[in-house]
């Protein structure tokens, strides 16, 4: 190990930030006043310090909370592959300084963008950097981690991969219990210290068990049904989601749409169950069902929809269950004459006009689309075929009336004048009639 790191430290030809230097000094203690024993960083500053990793700023101060700069950051990288592998380049500061060490990483594969080189770096541009600083062999997986274990960490994020080759080679575990990486904060010297260490020394690296999981990791799974997959449409079913394995709790995300291939967009509407929800965008139920199991208001006009519940537990996993098909079956509605008094007195036919109606039911919660009348002469040629939109019936109503003047309808009664007609109400998109009468105009 230690010809490995004097090799790295006879190539630095000038003292930087972070210099290696050729000759191992091990201090009982650390000349560095702002770094005390009691630090967590102490050791790994030490470590460092001693076996030529790094400097102070000064003789006397090393500033642990200072940040480190991207050309910082490659020219250790560099220093460290060369170490590992004995590459012999002798490395001369170029204009600016860094260019040298920036040119090396990028024909070895270190690197392959540029940086904001004289910016703070990053930690997650920091770890996709000291990632392929060393060939994959010296990194070795001793910790199981899933993709998405680390809960600010997502799959979109670039340095993502990156970032899970440290962890799960040990050179990182995060900090607090859910192990957050931080990706955006900036990256510390002292932090800087412990990679360095861990990355030259496999014998400092970190093993760690994932809290919640009992030795190998269970992968988190959902499976999604309902109470019914037929249920009468304005009526109601009840969403179950289960959920194993992950880290409990679990953040429960409904999902739907009318088409089915939609689901997978995950495009985000925010909706109530009031609202009008029409067209192929995915409806999320995010302030009305986080909960495994809730229950689902059919939409009436609507025959079919595609549910699905997308599961997040504590450490940031996801996965989304089957897809569940929902046939809605349509209301039942009823058309009936007239029985009662007081709608009978609101109806009959003179001074030009003739006023019909019907008593009417239909399924609670069901959609009323429209109501109709159809207007025949007595030997049965259709005079007229009229109907208004029904939307103003409440859909918790079972039962309403219609009424409708000839007149309206646009057919002028004759007097003396013998008519057909059948009036009709359309719920969920079925037209239900009502029996054929007669009527004579006045």
């Amino acid at each position: 190990m230690k010809s490995i790191l004097k090799k790295a430290a006879l190539l630095v030809c000038t003292a930087l930030l972070f210099s290696l230097i050729p000759a191992f000094s091990f201090a009982t203690e650390l000349p560095f006043t702002d770094v005390p024993q009691n630090a967590w960083y102490y050791s790994d500053v030490k470590y460092a310090y001693d076996y030529g990793l790094i400097s102070g700023r000064t003789s006397s101060t090393y500033s642990p909370d200072a940040d480190l700069t991207y050309a910082e950051a490659v020219k250790l990288a560099v220093m460290l592959h060369v170490g590992h592998t004995g590459d012999k380049t002798v490395f001369t500061e170029g204009n600016p300084w860094y260019q040298t060490y920036v040119d090396y990483a990028k024909k070895q594969n270190i690197i392959d963008r540029d940086y904001e080189w004289n910016a703070s770096a990053t930690r997650a541009g920091y770890m996709a950097i000291f990632a392929k600083a060393l060939p994959a062999d010296a990194l070795p997986v001793i910790n199981s981690i899933q993709s998405n274990f680390i809960p600010d960490v997502s799959a979109e994020l670039p340095e993502a991969e990156a970032i899970l080759t440290l962890y799960r080679a040990g050179i990182l575990e995060g900090s607090g219990a859910n192990h957050l990486c931080k990706p955006q904060a900036n990256i510390r010297r002292s932090e800087v210290a412990a990679i360095l260490t861990r990355m030259s020394n496999p014998a400092k690296r970190i093993r760690f068990n994932l809290e919640g999981y009992s030795g190998a990791l269970t992968q988190l799974t959902a499976v999604a049904s309902a109470s019914t997959l037929t249920p009468v449409k304005g009526g109601t079913t009840v969403l179950t989601c289960t959920a194993a394995g992950g880290k409990a709790p679990y953040y429960y995300q409904w999902l739907w749409g009318s088409d089915p291939e939609k689901l997978g967009d995950m495009a985000t509407w925010n909706v109530g169950f009031g609202d009008d929800l029409y067209g192929n965008e995915l409806q999320t139920y995010t302030t009305l069902a986080k909960e495994a199991s809730f229950t689902f208001t059919t939409i009436a006009d609507i025959n079919t929809q595609y549910l699905a519940c997308l599961v997040t537990d504590s450490l940031g996993n996801q996965v989304r269950t089957n897809t569940l098909t929902l046939e809605f079956k349509p209301g039942t509605a009823t058309v009936s004459n007239p029985s009662s008094a007081a709608f009978l007195s609101r109806l009959g036919s003179g001074n030009g006009h003739l006023t019909v109606g019907a008593e009417m039911t239909k399924t609670e919660n069901s959609r009323c689309n429209s109501n109709g009348i159809r207007i025949y002469s007595a030997d049965g040629s259709l005079l007229k075929d009229y109907f208004t939109y029904g939307d103003y019936i409440s859909a918790a109503a079972t039962s309403y009336v219609y009424q409708v003047d000839f007149l309206t309808a646009g057919v002028t009664p004759v007097a003396g004048t013998t008519y057909r007609y059948q009036i009709y109400t359309v719920v969920d998109g079925i037209e239900v009639q009502g029996p054929m009468n007669t009527v004579t105009a006045r």
